[in-house]
């Protein structure tokens, strides 16, 4: 498949959409002159990386991309996995019954499927209204151990030797695992801009899937209010170590055979923007597809070696805040 053609089935299935953050930069627009100049160094460091990029495997079983949705009938329900991602916000303010029916609606949709369920969460306790711990009991609310439910929301460690508990936890059901979950470090903190940011890494052995979840930076790749923002040169060094840091632990539970999921709102879409060169997301991994999601919120798919991911089913649930939505897909790995 030739990249133009690549380009044209990512721009399809991706639209743009509002990113998400905590702000208190300033966001008065510098002159055009000024934008073009950074932008001309933005352009610069951005060939570096596509440079560096692998192309997406196309899967000639499949036919191509475009052929990679007829698997529905070829995937049993019984056999099948559903992924979720879902950034839940924080525009509610006090109204607290609005987060909880946005939780309560992907737990409606997400709980009716069949076969093991896994939910990577993003913006959990980022200064939300109502305070630290109430996303977090909502979801455990809704998605009970009794019923079969469990969340994990690990610590992670920072730089400085500290830890905190991360903001994008992953809860499953039906694994039929005893599932090890730990956090690995992916840029730091950033006073009235952005929380330290993590990966949530969850193995459900029984399984042979790993399943990641992560929230970068925001505002390494808008051009927000007609501008790119003066301090963009740190926000897209952030983005690239968490960038980086995610390739690399995609990469390493690849090496050792296992098929990965990654869930996560990444701030940047796949489609040119003044501001936003085009790129490759699937320069995560030379095996991975994106298989769910719209806009900056990515559902990925590693198959492990000799494996790939038949899809049957994808969708979107509406929450009702902000801007995102939450992205589901179903399928399996199976043979190639």
């Amino acid at each position: 498949m030739s990249c133009t053609r690549y380009v044209a089935i990512v721009i399809a299935l991706y639209l743009p959409l509002a990113a998400c953050g905590i702000e208190a930069s300033s966001d008065e627009p510098i002159d055009e002159s000024e934008l073009d100049d950074n932008l001309e160094e933005a352009d610069a460091t951005l060939a570096e990386e596509e440079a560096d990029a692998t192309l997406p495997e196309v899967d000639t079983e499949l036919g191509g991309d475009e052929d990679y949705l007829e698997e529905a009938d070829a995937a049993p329900a019984a056999s099948s996995m559903t992924y979720a991602t879902a950034n839940i916000g924080r525009d509610y303010g006090q109204r607290t019954q609005k987060m909880e029916s946005a939780i309560s609606n992907i737990g409606r949709v997400v709980g009716r499927k069949s076969g093991p369920k896994f939910i990577g969460w993003q913006e959990i306790a980022e200064l939300d209204d109502c305070g630290d711990d109430c996303e977090i009991d909502a979801i455990q609310k809704r998605f009970k151990p009794e019923n079969g439910w469990e969340t994990n929301r690990p610590l992670g460690r920072r730089p400085d030797g500290h830890w905190e508990l991360v903001k994008v936890p992953i809860t499953s059901e039906g694994a039929n695992d005893n599932s090890s979950t730990r956090a690995v470090f992916a840029s730091p903190g950033w006073g009235g801009v952005s929380f330290t940011r993590f990966i949530t890494i969850a193995r459900y052995p029984s399984r042979n899937v790993t399943v990641l979840n992560t929230h970068f930076i925001f505002g390494a790749w808008t051009c927000e209010r007609g501008a790119l923002r003066r301090d963009y040169k740190k926000r897209r060094d952030y983005w690239f170590r968490a960038w980086n840091t995610l390739k690399d632990v995609v990469a390493n539970e690849h090496d050792k055979e296992h098929n990965v999921i990654v869930t996560g709102d990444l701030n940047r879409p796949p489609e040119r923007t003044r501001c936003n060169k085009p790129w490759f997301p699937t320069s995560l991994h030379g095996r991975s597809r994106v298989v769910g999601g719209k806009g900056i919120d990515y559902i990925f798919a590693v198959p492990a070696k000799g494996q790939r991911f038949a899809i049957s089913g994808q969708g979107s649930i509406g929450l009702h805040i902000d801007n995102h939505k939450a992205h589901w897909v179903t399928g399996r790995f199976v043979e190639r």
